[in-house]
């Protein structure tokens, strides 16, 4: 564990410098978002589909939720670097669909609140002000890519794990139970609280210790796991609920310090900054907020899903917008003495 801590802050360190020098740029991340899903569709539809799990979902050589959670980080990169063109809206259509087919629920919820926050930033003027009517084509094709890519799931995939998710919330009926390992995670939940309820207010005050949770789970699910072979670091399936069980009350509240931190200190450089960048954070929030709910995140250092949310939150920090793009995308022209316009310092998009 202390391993996959450091190794986080290593990357961190690797990917700021790398922003900074410009060894990585948008050009590169939508390079490596093809790539990704190239291997994805070899691994998946060449090679036998062997990361997918019995239920065959779409992946490259990771689990398919840490598949999900590097695309959907780099999604908020992409949208909100200022760059523009057809073959940049291609890929991040081509990224949507990637996580569609995934299966990933959580990602998939993370993916929609990143459209609305890409949609209300289309509408923002540079000083926050709305402008609803200049972007409602630019709203309109970023929901309708995201909503063909969910057509494609219905078409092709009626099966997949969100198409679960969405029958569960349109349903009357629906209960938890419909949504798969949702159920099964609950009873982890459950059978952790249940342990914290019992202990003495000093046992609860320290914890248990680093990986006592996999004792738990050995009790809790033994058809499940076996004592060689399980993962100690990734088995609770809710890093908050993991912090309280192993670390105790401070080892919660140093977890929770941590994400306000880093979130109050990511708003305060996008109200600076009037959006641009910064707001790589917010759209990557959602993912890691709900990962570190009910995934294994701190154990991700080494994994697609680390290192995507690691992308994003170096280049909310260190990144700059498209040369020539202000934080809203809106155009830069600069007045000259006379009252002319300056067409050498005019912005044009990308690829123009």
């Amino acid at each position: 564990m202390v391993a996959y801590l450091v190794a986080y802050f290593v990357l961190y360190l690797v990917f700021c410098s790398a922003w900074c020098e410009r060894w990585l740029d948008i050009g590169l991340v939508r390079l490596v978002a093809w790539s990704v899903i190239a291997l994805a569709v070899l691994q998946t539809f060449v090679l036998g589909d062997e990361w997918g799990g019995v239920e065959e979902r779409f992946t490259s050589f990771s689990a398919p939720q840490y598949f999900a959670a590097f695309l959907v980080a780099v999604l908020a990169i992409l949208m909100f670097s200022g760059e523009r063109g057809w073959f940049h809206y291609a890929t991040c259509g081509g990224l949507m669909a990637a996580i569609v087919l995934s299966g990933s629920r959580y990602v998939f919820v993370s993916m929609v609140a990143l459209a609305v926050i890409g949609c209300f930033q289309l509408a923002s003027g540079r000083h926050g002000s709305l402008r609803w009517r200049p972007n409602l084509r630019k709203m309109l094709l970023t929901l309708g890519i995201a909503a063909a890519a969910i057509g494609i799931l219905v078409a092709y995939f009626p099966y997949n794990r969100i198409d679960e998710l969405v029958g569960a919330v349109s349903e009357d009926d629906a209960t938890v139970e419909d949504v798969g390992t949702f159920a099964w995670r609950l009873g982890i939940y459950e059978d952790v609280l249940e342990h914290l309820e019992k202990r003495t207010g000093l046992e609860l005050f320290l914890g248990s210790g680093t990986s006592s949770g996999a004792a738990l789970m050995l009790n809790h699910d033994p058809d499940h796991y076996d004592r060689e072979g399980i993962d100690a670091n990734r088995v609770l399936h809710s890093e908050f609920l993991r912090a309280l069980y192993e670390w105790g009350i401070p080892g919660f509240g140093l977890l929770l310090a941590f994400v306000i931190v880093a979130t109050v200190g990511f708003v305060q450089k996008i109200v600076a900054e009037g959006g641009g960048p910064a707001l790589a954070f917010a759209g990557a929030l959602p993912s890691i907020v709900l990962g570190l709910a009910i995934e294994n995140m701190l154990a991700s250092a080494a994994s697609a899903g680390g290192v995507g949310i690691l992308l994003a939150m170096t280049f909310a920090w260190k990144g700059e917008p498209a040369s020539g793009w202000d934080n809203a995308g809106d155009e830069v022209h600069e007045e000259v003495p006379d009252g002319g316009f300056d067409v050498s310092s005019a912005a044009l998009p990308a690829g123009s």
